[in-house]
């Protein structure tokens, strides 16, 4: 545990009344009334008496999201039919894949992909270091460091999801950049769904960001659809039937993201750039750290040494113990299942324990079971 404090400011921080904090708390509170239907019947009819009253209130929040999300042609946001019926039936085992160990191997990055990889590694492969050399002040420093190293990194990573297409794009954050950095043009926001991505520097320190995004639970989106194909892909796992409507090249969400940041750093190589993510994107921005040997701060990452095993040449013994740090609430259901899984270092905060969570904790992490989705729908969601 570390810096409890400095962690309940910077959620504080992150909690404005976005597309990204309505759409979050709808889909919280929509996996809480599901675990409260099987444990609590009384519970479930109150709810469902003033939820006809809060609906209508969620549903003008909202709207105004949709509303633009369709003037600006939002191409994630679209249904696409058939293929959106057999994503609501497979949307609990697919979310449930990301959490899930792999059970195969998945092919290794080619030759070319490692080497593309490696030309583009951080400057602190030769000495020089923008970045702090160790990420350990994280849990040594002060709260005011923590607060004021991790901020950025946090809204960064919020902007990925607020700023590209998809159930959370709010239009009034597009351009949206934490105080003191800039924003680049260069991004990933394919609009037929694929890795969603952004890049920030701040010239003065010498620092480059890349935040990958995390998954979009929304159920009518082409973009949920092909996040969710990634992350059975990223696994090398069995893929449901609508994922063959997606070429492989844009499932692969590794080998987009360590081409994306190999371009960064060609367009800014006298910076030294470090990753930050949420979720399946945290993954990804560690893995991708892993490779360039770069540093990376993230929110809530699934194990990923497995993934690193089958998917790159890097070992996790060879990563260093605070080259990558990454941040949960403590009751967040991924934080159960990390130990010796995780490479590098990592850091919760003290809470009470959201509703489900310590039934959770006790059967074991499986987002089929209306306990866990409770618990993932309270602590794990940006």
């Amino acid at each position: 545990p570390c810096h409890s404090a400095a962690f309940l400011s910077l959620s504080a921080a992150l909690l404005a009344e976005t597309a990204l904090s309505v759409a979050a708390s709808k889909q919280a509170s929509s996996f809480t009334k599901e675990w409260l239907a099987e444990v609590e019947p009384e519970a479930e009819q109150q709810a469902a008496s003033s939820s006809s009253s809060s609906a209508s209130s969620s549903a003008t929040s909202a709207s105004p999201i949709v509303r633009n999300n369709e003037e600006k042609g939002n191409p994630a946001a679209s249904s696409t039919g058939e293929v959106r019926e057999e994503v609501a039936e497979a949307a609990s085992s697919s979310v449930n894949s990301e959490l899930a160990d792999a059970n195969q191997a998945s092919a290794s990055l080619s030759g070319a992909e490692i080497a593309l990889a490696a030309r583009g590694r951080s400057s602190l492969a030769t000495g020089a270091s923008a970045w702090p050399p160790s990420l350990e002040f994280l849990e040594t420093g002060s709260d005011a460091e923590f607060f004021n190293f991790v901020l950025p990194l946090a809204n960064m990573t919020k902007f990925s999801y607020s700023s590209t297409w998809g159930t959370y794009y709010n239009p009034k954050e597009a351009n949206s950049t934490p105080p003191g950095w800039e924003k680049l043009s260069f991004e990933s926001n394919p609009e037929g769904g694929g890795m969603r991505a952004l890049s920030f520097i701040q010239p003065s320190s010498g620092r480059g960001v890349v935040a990958i995004r995390g998954t979009d639970l929304g159920d009518s989106g082409v973009g949920a659809m092909v996040d969710r194909c990634a992350n059975y892909f990223l696994r090398a796992e069995q893929m449901p039937e609508y994922c063959g409507h997606f070429p492989e090249h844009t499932l692969d969400y590794l080998s987009r993201a360590l081409e994306y940041a190999q371009h960064a750093w060609e367009l800014h190589p006298e910076l030294e750039w470090a990753f930050t993510g949420h979720s399946l994107g945290a993954e990804i921005a560690e893995i991708v750290a892993a490779v360039r040997r770069s540093k990376a701060v993230v929110f809530s990452t699934p194990g990923l040494d497995k993934v690193l095993k089958a998917r790159t040449s890097v070992l996790p013994s060879e990563i260093g113990s605070w080259q990558m740090v990454a941040l949960y609430k403590e009751w967040d259901p991924l934080h159960f299942t990390i130990a010796g899984h995780l490479p590098g270092a990592s850091c919760y905060w003290k809470e009470a324990p959201a509703m489900g969570c310590p039934e959770c904790k006790a059967i074991g992490l499986n987002l089929t079971i209306p306990a866990c989705r409770a618990c993932f729908g309270g602590t794990h969601i940006y």
